[in-house]
């Protein structure tokens, strides 16, 4: 059975419609903060042993879903912000920029148009750079795409 088979969807969609838009962030082991070997949303070990190659890409995450202004003075939290924080990675030789966007209020969410507001114009400057973020896929249509 493939890992896709074995995301607990009904769960998934039960938090997606609770939360809309906005993201209700649950660590993956809850009750521990972090647990690498166990998720709420899957029946998979979401942190398989690997062999390390001999090269690897370390991904630059600009703002992370935890911190505020409160505990980082220096977090970005507007799309233009956080835009300004990626070029400044990428011109230092990032080759691959991880993305989370925030509202208004400064909370995490998962909103198509800020992700896009952020990597498009990060994209066109710089094709070479693969961008990535919080934005999964929560219906049946969109996980079969």
């Amino acid at each position: 059975m493939s890992g896709k088979d074995r995301i607990k969807w009904d769960h998934v969609r039960k938090w997606v419609s609770r939360a809309g838009l906005k993201t209700n962030w649950k660590p993956f082991g809850m009750p521990e903060v972090l647990d690498p070997f166990t998720s709420r949303f899957a029946d998979v070990d979401p942190l398989p042993k690997w062999d390390i190659p001999h090269k690897v890409m370390i991904s630059t995450t600009i703002t992370g879903a935890f911190f505020s202004r409160r505990a980082n003075p220096n977090q970005p939290v507007t799309t233009d912000e956080i835009r300004a924080s990626a070029e400044e990675c990428i011109k230092a030789g990032a080759p691959n920029i991880h993305i989370h966007v925030r509202d208004d209020g400064g909370f995490n969410v998962l909103d198509p148009q800020r992700f896009h507001d952020v990597i498009a114009p990060l994209r066109a400057k710089s094709p070479e750079v693969t961008f990535d973020g919080c934005l999964v896929a929560v219906t049946d249509e969109e996980s079969a795409a």
